[in-house]
C-alpha cells in the first residue's frame, strides 16, 4: 500500500520537476500529509476489518452454547 501510494500523492503534490532544484516546502508538505493520510486510512480499515472478525467470531461461540 504505501509503495502504490508515492504514485498517488506525487501527481497530486509535486507541480513541476526540476533537475538540481528539489522539492519546494510546500511540496514536502503535501507529500507527507498525502502520505500520512493514505498509511492511516490503511490502518483505520484493518482496524475495521479486525473488529467485525471479532464480532463474527463472539457471535459464533454465542451461537454454540445456547
Amino acid at each position: 500500500m504505501e509503495i502504490g501510494s508515492v504514485p498517488v500523492c506525487f501527481d497530486e503534490c509535486i507541480q513541476e520537476v526540476e533537475t538540481g532544484s528539489g522539492l519546494t516546502s510546500d511540496e514536502k508538505n503535501c507529500m507527507r500529509e498525502c502520505y500520512l493520510k493514505r498509511v492511516s486510512s490503511r490502518e483505520d480499515f484493518g482496524l475495521l476489518m479486525t473488529q467485525m472478525q471479532v464480532k463474527s467470531t463472539m457471535k459464533a461461540w454465542k451461537d454454540t452454547f445456547t
